[in-house]
């Protein structure tokens, strides 16, 4: 398996409870948006500990990154607490949720850090001037649970939509409230039809999203790519 020694150079809070974790970008790697890779990291007993992520960063951009919900289990507690180092290990770097040369328009249908395969393809394409359309369609409980927020929002534009829906919205929200339904996509992306539909997060909300999409909305499976983010 094709690996890296990487240098962690700090971390970033992007929610309440989700952090993004920077390492130095290895010059000969080369990854598409969307892709994951395994990394491992040094315990304080002294044993490694691996784990997958997808890989938030852009191709673009002169770092790797993974960003991920802090839940307390034993890979994270350690990847908390870690000190800048050069003694991670990055490696197998693989999949293929990521828009390809014969889409023209995508909407991305996220909820909780399933963000990251659409955040590492907007900013690709923002940073490239794609032609990519994208729409975004982003599942949190709260305003507070909203990961990249600003970034998304500040990059939409005439290629990029991007909607928010809050299952428990505070006052004064003014946008989708509840869970992603047919009814929401509709609205939101009228243009639906035209654009494959990449959908990640939980593997419950995933496993409705997709029901939802093929039953209720009428995506067709050949244009529907689903991403379950198990153990994070």
């Amino acid at each position: 398996m094709i690996g890296w020694d990487i240098c962690y150079t700090g971390s970033i809070e992007r929610a309440v409870g989700t952090k993004s974790f920077r390492f130095d970008k290895p010059d000969e790697l080369e990854f598409s948006p969307g892709q994951f890779a395994f990394f491992t990291i040094p315990a304080p007993t002294g044993e490694r500990m691996r784990h997958h992520f997808t890989i938030s960063a852009s191709p673009t951009e002169p770092f790797v990154e993974f960003t991920t919900r802090m839940t307390g289990s034993p890979y994270k507690s350690v990847l908390e607490r870690m000190q800048p180092t050069c003694a991670v290990r990055m490696e197998g770097v693989a999949g293929r949720f990521t828009p390809d040369e014969s889409m023209s328009k995508v909407l991305f249908l996220a909820g909780g850090i399933g963000i990251t395969p659409g955040r590492s393809s907007v900013r690709w394409a923002a940073d490239t001037g794609s032609e990519l359309d994208i729409a975004v369609v982003y599942a949190n409980r709260d305003e507070e649970a909203i990961a990249f927020r600003d970034e998304l929002d500040e990059l939409s534009g005439p290629r990029l939509k991007v909607v928010h829906v809050l299952e428990e919205p505070g006052e004064g929200w003014t946008g989708p409230a509840g869970r992603v339904s047919a009814d929401i996509v509709r609205e939101q992306v009228p243009d639906w039809a035209e654009r494959h539909v990449f959908v990640s997060g939980p593997p419950a909300m995933v496993q409705a999203i997709e029901t939802m999409l093929k039953d209720e909305v009428g995506v067709s499976k050949d244009l529907l790519s689903v991403e379950h983010f198990t153990g994070y």
